[in-house]
């Protein structure tokens, strides 16, 4: 390819800053000068497929294919987008390109995202760790890597690429959250709490972050960080039921219970069809000693969501407490209908069907058995071992 051009120069350096737009016109200024500018058409090109926008790219790809047969990139990028639609010979042409003399970043990410689609994890591996290589100090090729691993559940590949990628750019927001999904598939709960906090510091404000900061210190049983961040939900939206409830819940569970309990009392006499606040404040006032309001409460809350894993879970469990086996069976059917893969359901109705079918109780706790649920496979096995001696 010809040298890059004094307006393709300045159009990455626009992008790398952060000015994409700037750079996307200086592209643009680049193409008027020459339609062939190989630098301009493939700036152009990587920003649209940044963006997910594939249909966008094609032209710029095509256009570059035919002015600058020499370069790879063009090529790759093309039968990735062919491999993805199904044509598997597209994985032989992202061979070549890898191979080729000119080969870059992006011909050895593009083999290792088929690779990956492939299952070939080994062979994914080596063609992200190449694109690494070739750019040491970019985040880009390993979040790109990071992203792959997650999408073949290969949790720990993940980890790695995303600690080194946020070594690089700590204040990459982008970066923290992929690296608290990807402790989150690796059942590192605090871990991915403590990243998407970091997160939420450098943008705390964004809703959908200060969300997923409380769903994972939830899951991380960190209900002082679960309450601040559904405070600010609150304050943002402070009629919005979702983060008042999100605020109740985190108040109980910090053991907060009567601001919790006025928050939620609230709550439900505003919001006669939500489930959620019932479900929480039937576990408060069940706390608390009152049965009766707390049963009447999860009552309601599966009548408005029968297929919700929470109300039916918690209802089932009293009904255990009574002894009422077939009415715990009854209560937990559409949820596990509707969430088939939930250990914590499926332990649940393996206990209530118990008393009326072993062979179908021991089949739903094998499944428990093979989620590998912390606390619940060792009893599924428990349960296993007492149905077969029975």
């Amino acid at each position: 390819m010809q040298p890059i051009s004094t307006y393709a120069l300045q159009g990455f350096q626009l992008v790398q800053s952060g000015r994409a737009q700037e750079g996307v016109a200086k592209f643009q200024e680049g193409l008027k000068a020459d339609p062939n500018d190989g630098g301009c058409l493939l700036g152009l090109a990587r920003l649209r497929l940044l963006a997910g926008d594939r249909d966008g790219a094609v032209p710029f790809l095509r256009r570059l294919s035919a002015a600058h047969p020499e370069l790879p990139e063009a090529q790759s990028h093309l039968a990735l987008m062919k491999f993805q639609d199904g044509d598997e010979r597209a994985l032989e042409t992202l061979r070549t390109c890898a191979t080729a003399p000119g080969a870059g970043v992006f011909d050895f990410l593009n083999l290792g995202k088929a690779l990956s689609l492939k299952h070939d994890a080994q062979g994914a591996e080596a063609a992200f760790s190449r694109a690494a290589s070739l750019e040491p100090h970019n985040p880009f090729p390993l979040l790109e890597a990071a992203e792959a691993a997650l999408a073949r559940r290969d949790s720990g590949a993940a980890i790695v690429r995303l600690e080194a990628a946020v070594r690089l750019a700590p204040d990459e927001v982008a970066l923290l959250c992929t690296l608290a999904d990807a402790y989150e598939m690796g059942g590192q709960p605090k871990r991915a709490s403590e990243a998407i906090g970091r997160a939420g510091a450098l943008d705390p404000d964004d809703p959908e972050l200060l969300s997923r900061r409380y769903e994972l210190a939830s899951a991380a049983g960190d209900w002082k960080e679960a309450r601040a961040a559904a405070s600010r939900l609150v304050q943002q939206k402070p009629d919005g039921v979702q983060g008042r409830y999100m605020l109740g819940r985190a108040l109980a569970y910090e053991g907060r219970l009567p601001e919790a309990r006025e928050l939620l009392e609230k709550l439900v006499a505003e919001a006669p069809e939500a489930a959620e606040p019932r479900q929480v404040l039937a576990d408060l006032l069940g706390q608390l000693g009152d049965r009766a309001r707390a049963r009447a409460l999860l009552l309601e809350a599966v009548e408005l969501s029968p297929a919700a894993i929470g109300p039916a879970n918690d209802l089932a469990n009293a009904y255990f407490e009574d002894g009422a086996w077939a009415d715990a069976e009854r209560v937990l059917g559409p949820v596990a209908k509707a969430h088939p893969d939930d250990p914590i359901t499926n332990f649940n109705l393996a206990l209530a069907t118990s008393k009326r079918d072993a062979g179908a109780a021991i089949a739903l706790a094998r499944k428990v058995e093979a989620s590998g649920h912390p606390s619940l496979a060792p009893e599924a096995r428990r349960l296993i071992a007492a149905l077969s001696r029975s």
